[in-house]
């Protein structure tokens, strides 16, 4: 498992942290691992990060990730 730290509703931090997390979940899914997102509020985090992994390495269109 990996963990990437982000403070709750903290815009900076997440992006900041964007880069990072999208890294660990390609790291896990490369290593055929199942891959959970979570956040502690249940908001923005584990959209953000899903989205963002989603159009950088299945190339999704934005609106469609």
């Amino acid at each position: 498992s990996q963990r990437v730290p982000i403070p709750d509703f903290d815009e900076r931090a997440l992006a900041t942290g964007l880069g990072k997390a999208i890294a660990a979940v390609q790291e896990m899914r490369r290593a055929g691992r199942v891959t959970y997102l979570h956040c502690t509020a249940g908001l923005n985090r584990s959209p953000t990060v899903a989205i963002a992994w989603l159009v950088e390495h299945h190339g999704a269109e934005l609106d469609a990730a």
